[in-house]
């Protein structure tokens, strides 16, 4: 987990859809780390491990999918702002400088409303949804 942007050098991107491209690598990567521990607790109630493995991999399941849709909300400075200018290019043309401001208020609003419970139950949403896809797997494999 890095609480920071990394550095990407713009003048690289061939087209105008390479940033939001950029900016889903670590959204998929969450997505992708929710899914596999996801199949760990399948894996772990199979073999009757211990309650805290089972947690464990349950907690940080859930925890990658909150990062996912926390990273893909559209505030400015994080992953789903490049994804949604895309579609919005006017988006693009923010000031740094009220970029930040505007990223200050919009924490704020997620954090002290409704929206930021919304993160919470969808990344565990999103948890539990890879476990049933594991779980039924595991039931057609096994037969």
């Amino acid at each position: 987990i890095a609480w920071g942007s990394v550095p990407v050098d713009i003048r690289r991107m061939r087209s105008r859809s390479s940033a939001a491209l950029v900016a889903m690598a670590g959204p998929a990567a969450n997505l992708l780390l929710c899914s596999l521990t996801a199949g760990a607790v399948v894996i772990a109630e199979r073999l009757e491990a211990g309650q805290l493995i089972i947690r464990f991999f349950t907690l940080a399941s859930a925890a990658n999918g909150v990062l996912f849709l926390f990273n893909m909300l559209p505030i400015p400075m994080f992953d789903g702002w490049p994804v949604l200018s895309l579609l919005i290019p006017q988006m693009q043309r923010l000031n740094p400088a009220n970029a930040q401001t505007m990223s200050f208020i919009f924490l704020v609003v997620v954090w002290t409303t409704k929206i930021g419970s919304l993160v919470w139950a969808g990344g565990a949403g999103i948890s539990y949804y890879f476990t049933d896809a594991w779980a039924a797997l595991g039931h057609l494999v096994a037969g």
